[in-house]
Protein backbone atom coordinates (compact mmCIF):
# COMPACT_ATOMS: atom_id res chain seq x y z
CA UNK A 1 0.00 0.00 0.00
CA UNK A 2 1.46 3.53 -0.95
CA UNK A 3 2.94 5.54 2.24
CA UNK A 4 0.50 8.53 0.88
CA UNK A 5 -2.30 6.64 1.70
CA UNK A 6 -1.24 5.07 5.01
CA UNK A 7 -0.86 8.66 5.84
CA UNK A 8 -4.28 9.79 5.06
CA UNK A 9 -6.38 7.40 7.11
CA UNK A 10 -8.74 9.55 9.41
CA UNK A 11 -7.79 6.98 12.36
CA UNK A 12 -4.15 7.64 12.38
CA UNK A 13 -4.79 11.26 12.01
CA UNK A 14 -6.57 11.15 14.88
CA UNK A 15 -4.17 9.20 16.47
CA UNK A 16 -1.74 11.02 16.07
CA UNK A 17 -3.46 14.32 17.54
CA UNK A 18 -4.18 12.24 20.95
CA UNK A 19 -0.48 10.62 21.01
CA UNK A 20 0.30 12.25 23.97
CA UNK A 21 -1.77 9.56 26.15
CA UNK A 22 -1.97 6.46 23.70
CA UNK A 23 1.72 5.99 22.96
CA UNK A 24 0.82 2.41 22.46
CA UNK A 25 -0.95 3.03 19.28
CA UNK A 26 1.47 5.49 18.14
CA UNK A 27 4.10 3.35 18.04
CA UNK A 28 1.87 0.44 16.24
CA UNK A 29 1.76 3.77 13.42
CA UNK A 30 5.79 3.38 13.22
CA UNK A 31 5.52 -0.03 12.92
CA UNK A 32 2.82 0.28 9.72
CA UNK A 33 5.07 2.61 8.06
CA UNK A 34 8.16 0.81 8.30
CA UNK A 35 7.08 -2.18 7.31
CA UNK A 36 5.51 -0.49 3.86
CA UNK A 37 8.67 0.73 3.50
CA UNK A 38 10.24 -2.49 3.97
CA UNK A 39 7.70 -3.91 1.59
CA UNK A 40 9.00 -0.71 -1.53
CA UNK A 41 12.42 -2.04 -1.53
CA UNK A 42 13.43 -4.50 -3.91
CA UNK A 43 16.08 -7.23 -3.78
CA UNK A 44 16.33 -6.66 -7.63
CA UNK A 45 18.74 -3.49 -8.15
CA UNK A 46 18.51 -1.47 -11.84
CA UNK A 47 22.14 -0.01 -12.84
CA UNK A 48 22.21 2.75 -15.95
CA UNK A 49 25.69 2.63 -17.62
CA UNK A 50 26.72 5.19 -20.28
CA UNK A 51 23.02 7.37 -20.38
CA UNK A 52 21.61 4.70 -23.15
CA UNK A 53 18.20 3.29 -22.44
CA UNK A 54 20.15 -0.47 -24.29
CA UNK A 55 22.98 -0.44 -21.64
CA UNK A 56 20.64 -1.42 -18.37
CA UNK A 57 21.54 -4.14 -16.15
CA UNK A 58 19.39 -5.73 -13.99
CA UNK A 59 20.89 -7.06 -10.66
CA UNK A 60 19.08 -10.09 -8.81
CA UNK A 61 20.13 -11.79 -5.77
CA UNK A 62 18.82 -15.21 -5.83
CA UNK A 63 18.95 -17.06 -2.25
CA UNK A 64 18.26 -21.12 -2.56
CA UNK A 65 17.51 -23.62 -0.30
CA UNK A 66 19.39 -26.13 -1.61
CA UNK A 67 19.12 -28.70 1.81
CA UNK A 68 17.69 -28.74 5.23
CA UNK A 69 18.93 -25.64 7.15
CA UNK A 70 21.38 -24.77 3.65
CA UNK A 71 20.82 -21.87 1.52
CA UNK A 72 22.95 -20.65 -1.25
CA UNK A 73 23.65 -17.24 -2.81
CA UNK A 74 24.06 -16.14 -6.36
CA UNK A 75 23.81 -13.32 -7.86
CA UNK A 76 22.11 -12.50 -11.74
CA UNK A 77 23.10 -9.49 -13.78
CA UNK A 78 21.13 -9.56 -17.25
CA UNK A 79 21.75 -6.77 -19.91
CA UNK A 80 18.90 -5.34 -21.45
CA UNK A 81 18.57 -8.31 -24.49
CA UNK A 82 20.91 -11.23 -23.43
CA UNK A 83 21.78 -14.06 -25.12
CA UNK A 84 22.70 -16.76 -23.17
CA UNK A 85 23.36 -16.92 -19.16
CA UNK A 86 27.22 -17.77 -18.17
CA UNK A 87 27.04 -19.12 -14.54
CA UNK A 88 30.95 -18.21 -13.15
CA UNK A 89 32.31 -20.24 -10.40
CA UNK A 90 34.89 -18.77 -7.95
CA UNK A 91 38.27 -20.85 -7.96
CA UNK A 92 39.99 -21.69 -4.61
CA UNK A 93 37.20 -21.93 -2.11
CA UNK A 94 34.53 -20.76 -4.35
CA UNK A 95 33.68 -17.79 -2.22
CA UNK A 96 31.96 -14.75 -4.26
CA UNK A 97 31.48 -12.67 -1.06
CA UNK A 98 27.92 -11.98 -2.26
CA UNK A 99 26.51 -9.32 0.00
CA UNK A 100 22.84 -8.73 -1.33
CA UNK A 101 23.47 -7.38 -5.19
CA UNK A 102 27.29 -6.60 -4.25
CA UNK A 103 30.51 -9.08 -4.84
CA UNK A 104 32.29 -8.28 -2.04
CA UNK A 105 35.10 -10.64 -3.29
CA UNK A 106 36.41 -8.78 -6.23
CA UNK A 107 39.53 -10.52 -6.30
CA UNK A 108 39.70 -13.12 -9.10
CA UNK A 109 38.72 -13.97 -12.88
CA UNK A 110 35.22 -14.66 -12.15
CA UNK A 111 34.68 -12.12 -9.86
CA UNK A 112 36.44 -8.91 -11.58
CA UNK A 113 34.80 -10.02 -15.31
CA UNK A 114 31.63 -10.46 -14.48
CA UNK A 115 30.77 -7.07 -15.79
CA UNK A 116 32.74 -7.70 -19.21
CA UNK A 117 30.42 -10.42 -20.24
CA UNK A 118 27.43 -8.51 -19.33
CA UNK A 119 28.63 -5.84 -21.58
CA UNK A 120 28.77 -8.50 -24.78
CA UNK A 121 25.39 -9.06 -23.85
CA UNK A 122 25.87 -12.42 -21.78
CA UNK A 123 23.60 -12.82 -18.49
CA UNK A 124 26.11 -14.22 -15.65
CA UNK A 125 25.45 -15.54 -12.65
CA UNK A 126 27.87 -15.24 -9.46
CA UNK A 127 27.97 -18.41 -7.08
CA UNK A 128 28.47 -18.36 -3.67
CA UNK A 129 29.71 -21.56 -1.62
CA UNK A 130 26.76 -22.83 0.59
CA UNK A 131 25.90 -21.97 3.79
CA UNK A 132 27.10 -25.05 5.69
CA UNK A 133 30.48 -24.58 3.93
CA UNK A 134 31.85 -21.44 5.67
CA UNK A 135 35.87 -22.07 5.08
CA UNK A 136 35.06 -22.46 1.33
CA UNK A 137 34.55 -25.66 -0.99
CA UNK A 138 37.29 -28.19 -1.01
CA UNK A 139 38.22 -30.25 -3.92
CA UNK A 140 36.74 -33.16 -2.51
CA UNK A 141 33.92 -31.81 -1.80
CA UNK A 142 33.83 -29.66 -5.46
CA UNK A 143 33.41 -34.16 -6.58
CA UNK A 144 30.56 -35.07 -4.37
CA UNK A 145 26.68 -35.89 -5.59
CA UNK A 146 25.43 -33.18 -2.82
CA UNK A 147 27.96 -29.83 -4.43
CA UNK A 148 26.71 -31.92 -7.86
CA UNK A 149 22.72 -31.62 -6.87
CA UNK A 150 23.55 -27.82 -6.09
CA UNK A 151 24.83 -27.24 -9.59
CA UNK A 152 21.63 -28.97 -11.10
CA UNK A 153 19.24 -26.56 -8.77
CA UNK A 154 21.23 -23.85 -10.00
CA UNK A 155 21.06 -24.28 -13.21
CA UNK A 156 17.21 -25.09 -13.14
CA UNK A 157 16.58 -22.45 -11.70
CA UNK A 158 18.30 -20.37 -13.73
CA UNK A 159 16.82 -21.67 -16.59
CA UNK A 160 13.52 -20.85 -15.42
CA UNK A 161 14.60 -17.42 -14.65
CA UNK A 162 15.95 -16.60 -17.83
CA UNK A 163 14.81 -18.52 -20.68
CA UNK A 164 18.49 -18.35 -21.81
CA UNK A 165 20.95 -21.11 -23.14
CA UNK A 166 22.80 -21.84 -19.90
CA UNK A 167 26.52 -22.05 -19.77
CA UNK A 168 29.18 -23.04 -16.56
CA UNK A 169 32.90 -21.87 -16.42
CA UNK A 170 35.34 -22.83 -14.21
CA UNK A 171 38.73 -22.05 -13.50
CA UNK A 172 41.51 -23.45 -11.34
CA UNK A 173 39.68 -25.58 -8.91
CA UNK A 174 36.03 -24.86 -9.99
CA UNK A 175 36.91 -26.28 -13.46
CA UNK A 176 36.18 -29.63 -10.99
CA UNK A 177 32.89 -28.19 -10.21
CA UNK A 178 31.90 -27.35 -14.36
CA UNK A 179 33.09 -30.54 -15.96
CA UNK A 180 31.31 -32.58 -12.92
CA UNK A 181 28.37 -30.39 -13.99
CA UNK A 182 28.90 -31.10 -17.86
CA UNK A 183 29.03 -35.32 -17.04
CA UNK A 184 26.32 -35.43 -15.06
CA UNK A 185 23.47 -33.23 -15.43
CA UNK A 186 21.56 -34.02 -18.42
CA UNK A 187 19.76 -31.69 -19.29
CA UNK A 188 19.57 -27.59 -19.06
CA UNK A 189 23.23 -26.82 -19.77
CA UNK A 190 24.51 -25.95 -23.41
CA UNK A 191 28.35 -25.38 -22.89
CA UNK A 192 31.23 -25.38 -21.22
CA UNK A 193 34.24 -22.72 -20.18
CA UNK A 194 37.31 -24.24 -18.65
CA UNK A 195 40.42 -21.93 -17.45
CA UNK A 196 43.49 -23.31 -16.19
CA UNK A 197 42.37 -26.41 -15.89
CA UNK A 198 43.32 -29.23 -13.11
CA UNK A 199 45.25 -31.58 -14.61
CA UNK A 200 48.62 -32.39 -12.66
CA UNK A 201 47.11 -33.20 -8.96
CA UNK A 202 49.60 -35.55 -7.18
CA UNK A 203 47.63 -38.86 -6.13
CA UNK A 204 46.56 -38.13 -2.44
CA UNK A 205 46.19 -34.34 -2.00
CA UNK A 206 42.08 -34.89 -2.00
CA UNK A 207 41.52 -33.61 -5.41
CA UNK A 208 41.75 -35.71 -9.10
CA UNK A 209 42.31 -34.42 -12.23
CA UNK A 210 40.05 -33.41 -14.79
CA UNK A 211 41.39 -36.17 -17.19
CA UNK A 212 40.66 -39.06 -14.51
CA UNK A 213 36.95 -38.35 -15.29
CA UNK A 214 34.62 -39.90 -17.62
CA UNK A 215 35.26 -36.84 -20.42
CA UNK A 216 33.80 -39.40 -23.10
CA UNK A 217 30.51 -38.38 -21.57
CA UNK A 218 30.79 -34.28 -22.06
CA UNK A 219 28.59 -33.97 -25.42
CA UNK A 220 28.69 -30.24 -25.43
CA UNK A 221 30.35 -27.71 -26.81
CA UNK A 222 33.83 -26.53 -24.73
CA UNK A 223 35.93 -23.87 -24.43
CA UNK A 224 39.52 -24.43 -22.95
CA UNK A 225 41.63 -21.85 -22.01
CA UNK A 226 45.06 -21.79 -20.91
CA UNK A 227 47.83 -19.29 -20.46
CA UNK A 228 51.47 -20.12 -21.63
CA UNK A 229 53.09 -19.03 -18.67
CA UNK A 230 51.03 -20.38 -15.99
CA UNK A 231 53.21 -21.92 -13.25
CA UNK A 232 50.76 -23.51 -10.83
CA UNK A 233 51.70 -27.32 -10.88
CA UNK A 234 48.48 -28.55 -10.26
CA UNK A 235 47.13 -26.56 -13.85
CA UNK A 236 49.72 -27.03 -16.27
CA UNK A 237 49.01 -25.59 -20.03
CA UNK A 238 49.76 -28.51 -21.47
CA UNK A 239 46.91 -29.62 -19.56
CA UNK A 240 44.42 -27.79 -22.20
CA UNK A 241 45.65 -30.56 -24.93
CA UNK A 242 45.55 -33.80 -22.80
CA UNK A 243 41.71 -32.67 -22.20
CA UNK A 244 41.18 -31.88 -25.67
CA UNK A 245 42.34 -35.43 -26.54
CA UNK A 246 40.22 -37.00 -24.33
CA UNK A 247 36.61 -35.17 -25.14
CA UNK A 248 35.91 -36.98 -28.30
CA UNK A 249 32.18 -36.74 -28.03
CA UNK A 250 31.47 -32.83 -27.63
CA UNK A 251 29.86 -31.19 -30.27
CA UNK A 252 32.36 -28.37 -30.68
CA UNK A 253 35.80 -27.92 -28.25
CA UNK A 254 38.51 -25.30 -28.95
CA UNK A 255 41.43 -24.76 -27.10
CA UNK A 256 42.99 -21.08 -26.57
CA UNK A 257 46.30 -20.10 -25.25
CA UNK A 258 47.06 -17.00 -24.30
CA UNK A 259 50.27 -15.09 -23.33
CA UNK A 260 50.59 -11.73 -22.01
CA UNK A 261 49.40 -9.80 -19.11
CA UNK A 262 51.81 -9.69 -15.67
CA UNK A 263 52.42 -11.22 -11.90
CA UNK A 264 51.85 -8.94 -9.09
CA UNK A 265 51.55 -11.93 -6.60
CA UNK A 266 54.17 -14.54 -5.30
CA UNK A 267 51.81 -17.88 -5.40
CA UNK A 268 51.26 -18.89 -8.82
CA UNK A 269 48.54 -20.35 -8.13
CA UNK A 270 46.49 -17.48 -6.55
CA UNK A 271 45.09 -14.06 -7.75
CA UNK A 272 47.23 -11.49 -9.46
CA UNK A 273 49.34 -14.15 -11.87
CA UNK A 274 49.58 -15.87 -15.27
CA UNK A 275 47.00 -18.45 -13.77
CA UNK A 276 44.54 -16.09 -13.28
CA UNK A 277 45.34 -14.26 -16.63
CA UNK A 278 45.59 -11.30 -14.64
CA UNK A 279 46.17 -7.85 -16.78
CA UNK A 280 44.35 -9.70 -19.76
CA UNK A 281 41.41 -10.43 -18.42
CA UNK A 282 38.97 -8.43 -20.78
CA UNK A 283 40.59 -10.04 -23.71
CA UNK A 284 40.09 -13.59 -22.67
CA UNK A 285 36.41 -12.81 -21.43
CA UNK A 286 35.97 -11.24 -25.05
CA UNK A 287 37.33 -14.30 -26.47
CA UNK A 288 34.63 -16.40 -24.48
CA UNK A 289 31.86 -14.48 -25.27
CA UNK A 290 32.42 -15.27 -28.62
CA UNK A 291 32.75 -18.40 -28.47
CA UNK A 292 29.19 -18.47 -26.77
CA UNK A 293 27.89 -16.11 -29.33
CA UNK A 294 28.92 -18.29 -32.28
CA UNK A 295 28.20 -21.59 -31.08
CA UNK A 296 24.07 -20.42 -30.11
CA UNK A 297 24.33 -19.10 -33.51
CA UNK A 298 25.35 -22.64 -34.85
CA UNK A 299 22.89 -24.36 -32.97
CA UNK A 300 19.88 -21.90 -34.04
CA UNK A 301 21.00 -22.78 -37.91
CA UNK A 302 20.73 -26.47 -37.37
CA UNK A 303 17.56 -25.97 -35.11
Amino acid sequence: MPLSKLLSFPNVILQLKKSAHNLSKLALIFFILSQASCMLTSSTQVEKENGSASSHSTRTNISLNIRPKTSLNLILIRPAQPVATLVLMPGGPGKAGISGVNITNRVDFVTLTAEMFVAQQIAIAVIDAPSDQPDGLTPRYRQTKTHEAELAMIIERLGNETGLPIWVLGISRSTLSAMHAAINIENGLSGLVLLSSITNIPIGSGAINLTDLSLNQVLIPTLIIAHKKDSCQGTPPRGATEILENLKNSSNVVVKFFQGGFESGQNPCLPGTYHTFNGIQDKVAGLIAEFIKNNIKSSNRSD
